[in-house]
C-alpha cells in the first residue's frame, strides 16, 4: 500500500496514468508524471501541481511559493482553475480580499469548483 490522498483531485482529464499511480498508491510516481506534462507546457498539469503544492502531502510539503509559480504559468490558458489555486494560497497569506477576488474570477471562467468556495465564503458572511 502506498500513499493515499484523501481528498478529490481534479485534473482536467490530463492524465489517465497519474490517476492511476494516485489510486495505486504512488503519489511520488503521479507527481513525477504531472512535472513532465507541466514541463511539456500542459496548463492543466500546471494547476494539478500548484493544487497539489498547497495540500501538505508526504513527500510534498506544502509550499505556497511553487503553488503560485504554477499557477500564475498556467494563468493565461487554465484561468478557472489557476485563480481558484491562487485564492487557496491569498487564504493562506490571511489577504482575504485577494481571496476573494480571485475565486470570483474562477467562478467566472466556469470552474464549478469555485462555485461551491464563493457560496461557503457567503455562507461565512465573507461575500
Amino acid at each position: 500500500m502506498g500513499i493515499v490522498m484523501n481528498f478529490p483531485l481534479y485534473d482536467c482529464g490530463v492524465s489517465e496514468k497519474a490517476r492511476r499511480l494516485i489510486a495505486a498508491g504512488k503519489l511520488a510516481e503521479a507527481l513525477a508524471e504531472y512535472h513532465r506534462l507541466a514541463t511539456m507546457g500542459s496548463a492543466p498539469a500546471k494547476c494539478v501541481l500548484a493544487y497539489l503544492s498547497l495540500r501538505n502531502l508526504p513527500g510534498a510539503p506544502r509550499n505556497l511559493d511553487a503553488a503560485k509559480v504554477f499557477a500564475n504559468a498556467a494563468l493565461s490558458r487554465e484561468p478557472g482553475y489557476a485563480n481558484y489555486v491562487l485564492s487557496y494560497a491569498a487564504s493562506y497569506e490571511k489577504d482575504v480580499k485577494r481571496a476573494i477576488d480571485r475565486m470570483v474570477d474562477s467562478h467566472r471562467a466556469k470552474f464549478i469548483p469555485a462555485s461551491t468556495a464563493l457560496a461557503l465564503i457567503n455562507a461565512q458572511g465573507w461575500g
